[in-house]
C-alpha cells in the first residue's frame, strides 16, 4: 500500500489492509469534506502519513465539518465516516437520501462544488 491515498483510507484498511464496499462509503466522506473544503488535503495539519494512519487507527484524528457544508449533508458526510463500519450507510442509503434532497438555489452548493472541484 503506498502512501499516496492514505488520507482518504477507512480505519479498518489502514489496520488490517481491508476493502469493502463500507470502505468505500468512507472515503465518499472523507472526499465530500475535500469538495466542501475547496480541495483542501485531509488531516492537512499532520505532514507525517504514519502519524495520518496513527490517528485514524485509534481514533484521535477525525475531520471537522466544513464551514461551507449545507446543514443538510453535515448528518450524511459523519455518517460515512463512522468508526464501526456496520454504522456507515450503503451507496443504496446514500442514493436515496441525496435523491430525497430538495434542491433549492440556496442548498445546491454539492454539484456547484463538485463541478468547481472537477473543474467542469
Amino acid at each position: 500500500m503506498t502512501n499516496t491515498y492514505f488520507r482518504w483510507l477507512s480505519p479498518e484498511t489502514l489496520k488490517y489492509g481491508k476493502f469493502s464496499p463500507k470502505t468505500d462509503v468512507w472515503s465518499f466522506g472523507i472526499t465530500m469534506w475535500e469538495i466542501y473544503s475547496g480541495g483542501q488535503e485531509p488531516y492537512g495539519m499532520v505532514q507525517d502519513n504514519r502519524e495520518v494512519r496513527r490517528g485514524v487507527i485509534e481514533q484521535r484524528l477525525k475531520v471537522s465539518i466544513p464551514q461551507d457544508m449545507p446543514a443538510m449533508m453535515q448528518p450524511l458526510m459523519l455518517n460515512c465516516l463512522a468508526y464501526n463500519p456496520d454504522s456507515r450507510p450503503t451507496f443504496h442509503d446514500l442514493n436515496m437520501q441525496l435523491s430525497s434532497f430538495k434542491v433549492t438555489p440556496a442548498n445546491a452548493t454539492f454539484s456547484g462544488k463538485l463541478k468547481e472541484f472537477l473543474h467542469l
